[in-house]
Parts: C-alpha cells; sequence; structure tokens
C-alpha cells in the first residue's frame, strides 16, 4: 500500500512538521535511516520527503533495509525522491562512500516471538549491527541517534523510571535478550562517544503504533490486525497487563526534538505517552467500537486456555519519567483513540 499518499498520513506528516525545531539544520543533509521498512523509520523518511516538498530543505535520505521491494510498495515513486535504497543486512559490512551527516539507527526486531526463536538474530542486528553504524558515523563524523526500548530498565521496582535508573534485567532468561541487547547497543554508543567523541544521542521508546506498524505479535498490532482480517479479538489471560501507547507523530516529533535538541549531558531520553494508561483488555473494548465506525462488529472474547504469552515481557508496567524530553519543549499531542481511528482509516478505507 502507498502510505505515503495517504490523506491521514499526510496529515499526520504535516503535524509532525509543525514541530517547534530547527528543521533547517538538516538543509541539503545526507540521512542515512536503517531498518527502513519498521513503522518508526517509515515515517521518519516519509517526513523528510514531505519536508523536502513543502520546506525545501534538499535532504537527501538513503535508507537501508533487507527488502527494497517491501519498501517500494510504501512508496512507488522512488525515483522522483532525493532517495536511495542500500539493500542489505545491517550485521552487513556498510559500504557507502557518500559523505552521511546524520543516522538514525532504527534496525531492530521487537516482536515478542522473535526475542524467543531467533534470540542470537536479535542479539546480533543490535550489537553487531551498531558497531557497522558506529564506524560508519566514526567515518563520516555524523551524529548518530538510536532507537532504543523502555525495556532496558527491565524489572526496575522504582515508581517511574527516569533515564539514569538502573537496569534490571536476568542474563539467564532468553527473552531478556532483547533489551540486554539494546543495553549492549547503547553501551557500545557511549564507548564511542567517550573515545572517538562521536556525537550520539538514544531514545528509549514505548509502545509506538500507528500506520504502517508490522502484525508482528505485539499487542495493539496484533488486535489492529484482528480488526483488519474481520476477527474477533480473542483475549489469552485476564487482559489485566497494563500498557501506554504513543501515537507515531508524538514518537517522530520527540525523536526529532532530541536528535536537534540534545546536549552532552542529556543525550538520552524517555519517549512515552504516559497521559492515558489503559489495561489490555480496555484497549481491546476500545479498539472494537472504533472499528464500528467502519461497519466491523468485532467482539472481544477470552479464551484462558490457550496462551500466547511466548516472548512477551513479564514485567510490571513503570510509567516512564519524560520531564527531560519535555524541558526540549516536546509534549504528546494525540489521544489514544484519535490515534486508534487514524491507523484504521488507512487500513480500512471507508
Amino acid at each position: 500500500m502507498n502510505y505515503y499518499d495517504n490523506s491521514v498520513v499526510f496529515n499526520d506528516l504535516k503535524e509532525i512538521a509543525k514541530s517547534n525545531v530547527n528543521f533547517q539544520k538538516f538543509r541539503n543533509a545526507t540521512v542515512l535511516i536503517t531498518g527502513i521498512n519498521g513503522m518508526l523509520a517509515t515515517y521518519l523518511a516519509y517526513s523528510l520527503f514531505y519536508l523536502n516538498d513543502h520546506e525545501n530543505l534538499g535532504v537527501r535520505v538513503i535508507g537501508l533495509g533487507r527488502n527494497k521491494k517491501e519498501f517500494t510498495k510504501k512508496l512507488p515513486n522512488l525515483e522522483t525522491l532525493n532517495f536511495e535504497f542500500v539493500e542489505q543486512d545491517v550485521t552487513d559490512r556498510i559500504n557507502i562512500e557518500e559523505k552521511i551527516d546524520y543516522i538514525f539507527h532504527a534496525a531492530t526486531n521487537a516482536s515478542p516471538e522473535s526475542m524467543v526463536k531467533q534470540p542470537v538474530e536479535i542479539s546480533l542486528t543490535n550489537t553487531l549491527g551498531t558497531y557497522n553504524v558506529a564506524e560508519l558515523a566514526k567515518k563520516n563524523d555524523a551524529h548518530l541517534h538510536f532507537f532504543s526500548t523502555r525495556e532496558v530498565y527491565g524489572s526496575n521496582p522504582n515508581i517511574q523510571l527516569k533515564e539514569n535508573d538502573d537496569s534490571i534485567v536476568n542474563i539467564l532468561n532468553v527473552r531478556d535478550v532483547y533489551p540486554i541487547a539494546k543495553l549492549s547497543a547503547e553501551s557500545m554508543l557511549l564507548a564511542y562517544h567517550e573515545e572517538y567523541g562521536l556525537d550520539i544521542s538514544i531514545s528509549r521508546i514505548a509502545h509506538a503504533y500507528g500506520p504502517t506498524m508490522k502484525i508482528d505479535g505485539r499487542v495493539m498490532s496484533d488486535f489492529i490486525g484482528k480488526v483488519k482480517e474481520n476477527q474477533d479479538i480473542i483475549l489469552n489471560s485476564n487482559g489485566s497487563a497494563e500498557r501506554a501507547f504513543i501515537y507515531v507523530t508524538d514518537a517522530i516529533s520527540a525523536i526529532f526534538y532530541i536528535v536537534l535538541n540534545h546536549t552532552e549531558k542529556n543525550f538520552v531520553m524517555n519517549i512515552s505517552n504516559e497521559l492515558e494508561p489503559i489495561t489490555v483488555k480496555q484497549l481491546a473494548l476500545l479498539i472494537s467500537r472504533c472499528s464500528e465506525r467502519f461497519s466491523k462488529s468485532i467482539e472481544v472474547q477470552h479464551d484462558l486456555k490457550k496462551s500466547s504469552a511466548l516472548g512477551y515481557s513479564k514485567n510490571i508496567r513503570k510509567p516512564l519519567d519524560t520531564s527531560r524530553l519535555e524541558k526540549t519543549g516536546w509534549s504528546p499531542k494525540v489521544l489514544l483513540a484519535d490515534g486508534i481511528m487514524r491507523t484504521l482509516k488507512v487500513l480500512l478505507p471507508l
């Protein structure tokens, strides 16, 4: 599906472009985005294309990913854009001779099932992949922004989690390969900063969703996927686990705020929308109600005999403290019901 020309996505990009940040810093820059087929990376690329079209920024975008065909479906008119697709795995050495000014390292696999079934690949993408990206950034004296996760805090018992709080993870639990790999990547980038002076920033993102997201086993994507397939939502638990979701426009604008406003002292920031925490069951019911606008009749049912907990984190959710990010001028704008409706409008046109 060509999401870029969709009216909902267009308005999303317009919203991002109104962020109170100095986009002129990107003027005539060359930007590399790894993991280009992921939701956040795709929206990031779309945002830069939009800024080129409407602000004449002249940004050149290089997208690195394993499947060019997949990205071409999302944006078929690539030849008309200042864009190049590099088809490779991030764990392979990156041989781009072109001068690069900014790198957004979004390549990852956050599928809960993959964390259990493909832990080696999960680890390598975030460790070896980050090494390859850091080497390229060092060679180009480029700014490197890393897409990390709220999961790095693990089972930290604090009531609210701040960027300097300790990570508590279990190295003997294969499920923790994901947060451990993300922590390793963060640590590696800090080492590059200390030893080589590499300019870095890191976002720890909590439960982003929106158009272009993959149906990959995470709660929001699975429930939206059920609506798309006109199937009932089946809960395999009592649905009491809590989440706080952030719509893609708020997440992307936050990343721009971090990249363009970070300091030597504050280069790691939490990204989360803590205004509307919701249980899994409440989320299912909300999505069911939203789907009625599209002539869908989606019921929420329970099947406690069947467990779908493979790969899900068992840590109790703790709110992220986003005060550091908010001091840059950022704040979340999109309410949960609105974000769900936007997503459904793209996937289920009226």
